[in-house]
């Protein structure tokens, strides 16, 4: 073991040595000297770690010879030291370097079990890479992250609204966010899609890097893995943020974009992050009631269609429903598909008029999707709690407005009385009311400010 742990400090000195002389200067030289500096952190920690170095040699010798960097905007060579803290001494000398710098950059491991803290000097020339964990820190690690996610900590993250999610579940007020890389690149492109951390490496500096990041495995620092590879993919990450803060701050700046983060973006995330944790309360009851009337209103509806047709049928079915209507009713079809003729909405509204069954199917159509979805879907995801935790996410319209996932609680239907009777699944609790709250023609109001249009003005 000694041995394997020698062979590893000499290589990964010599694979330094190598990359420093090969890569060219720049950001992106960062991020390659810190992998260095990660080889040697892991050969000198692994004892302690419990890490099989042996075994995640080959595989880093295999990765660090398969890595081609590119050159960056940015043309500084900085030397990256990394960082253990494992006591409350090493916090405690941390914390006032954290304190008095403009910014560090931060990336949590998942659930919080890990924060990567990277600090740059104020000369360019020196990084300090902080590894700190929940399983090997021996102090108080929810001090810790209150002191490091407090308002004294100025902070550059990837996704501040997920991260301030995790802090509350920790009891933690997340606060001191400066920058959010995420919603920076969002505001610079806004119909890109995705904003993924290691897919802007790519967009940006056109590195091929692996898409998944091995640190957000389920085995990612366990006794099934080996560390070295999620250690490094973490490290890397963790120094890409930092990268995005340097690269997208002026961007951002230049463009007048910059109050739209720092004023609108980042308060706003603590925020969401909250309303997620609230939830909205469901009356599961009255919500199962519903289903229920709604499955009545199914299976007569349907005796109903199949009287209609003369015969059963799958009525959900395009291909079925056609040979209903066209070649065993006669009604004259509307429109053709790749796969026949169409049953779609629209042709069966301009069919109603001919015939009964029509109406039926539109109507079996309405209720079986509002079980199928609203019922049956909203009630599997029901917490333990009683509410609904829906993810509202910033990043993903291009209008700027805010959309609703896990599940789409922005579509609940209302212009159908069926629709409105749905809403009223979500209550208050008791004692409380739901206020609803919106803006009255803001698309009209905005076009007479910014058009000036003094009719418009007046009018709106």
């Amino acid at each position: 073991a000694v041995r394997s742990w020698l062979l590893t400090v000499i290589a990964a000195s010599l694979i330094c040595a190598l990359a420093d002389a090969l890569m060219p200067p720049g950001a992106v030289r960062r991020v390659g000297r810190l992998v260095c500096g990660l080889v040697l952190a892991s050969a000198i920690l692994s004892p302690l770690a419990g890490l099989d170095v042996e075994s995640g040699q080959s595989w880093l010798e295999r990765h660090l010879a398969s890595v081609e960097f590119q050159r960056a905007e940015l043309e500084e060579e900085v030397q990256v030291t990394i960082v253990p803290v494992l006591t409350e001494a090493d916090f405690a000398a941390a914390l006032p370097k954290w304190e008095g710098a403009d910014c560090v950059a931060v990336l949590p491991l998942p659930a919080l079990a890990g924060v990567a803290v990277s600090l740059g000097e104020d000369d360019g020339r020196r990084a300090y890479l902080y590894d700190i964990r929940a399983a090997s820190y021996e102090g108080d690690y929810r001090a810790l992250l209150a002191a490091l996610f407090g308002p004294a900590v100025k902070k550059a993250a990837h996704g501040v609204k997920e991260l301030c999610r995790g802090l509350l579940d920790e009891g933690i007020e997340g606060a001191g966010f400066v920058f959010d890389t995420e919603l920076a690149a969002y505001l610079l492109d806004p119909t890109a899609g995705s904003y993924e951390l290691r897919k802007l490496v790519v967009s940006y500096f056109k590195k091929e890097v692996e898409q998944s990041a091995a640190y957000k495995d389920e085995t990612a620092f366990s006794l099934l893995d080996d560390g070295l590879k999620a250690q490094t993919s973490w490290y890397e990450d963790a120094a890409w943020i930092e990268v995005f803060y340097g690269l997208f701050q002026p961007k951002l700046e230049e463009l007048g974009l910059l109050s739209v983060l720092t004023d609108i973006e980042l308060p706003l995330c603590p925020v969401l992050a909250r309303m997620e944790r609230a939830g909205v309360l469901v009356d599961a009851q009255a919500l199962a009631d519903f289903g229920r009337q709604l499955q009545l209103g199914i299976d007569t509806l349907k005796a109903e269609i199949y009287r209609l047709a003369g015969e059963e049928f799958n009525i959900l079915s395009p291909k079925q429903l056609g040979h209903i209507l066209f070649d065993k009713l006669g009604l004259p079809p509307v429109k053709k598909t790749k796969t026949g003729w169409s049953t779609n909405v629209d042709v069966l509204e301009k069919l109603r008029p001919q015939h009964e069954i029509v109406g039926a199917v539109l109507d079996y159509r309405q209720l079986t999707k509002l079980n199928s979805t609203y019922v049956e879907g909203l009630g599997k995801v029901v917490a333990a709690d009683g509410r609904i935790h829906t993810s509202f996410q910033n990043t993903v319209t291009a209008t700027g407005r805010l959309s609703s996932t896990e599940p789409n609680l922005q579509n609940i239907p209302v212009r159908t009385p069926l629709g409105a009777e749905m809403r009223k699944m979500f209550v208050a609790p008791k004692g409380k009311v739901l206020v609803d709250a919106d803006y009255s023609q803001i698309e009209l109001r905005l076009l007479a400010h910014m058009s000036g249009d003094q009719a418009m003005i007046g009018g709106f």
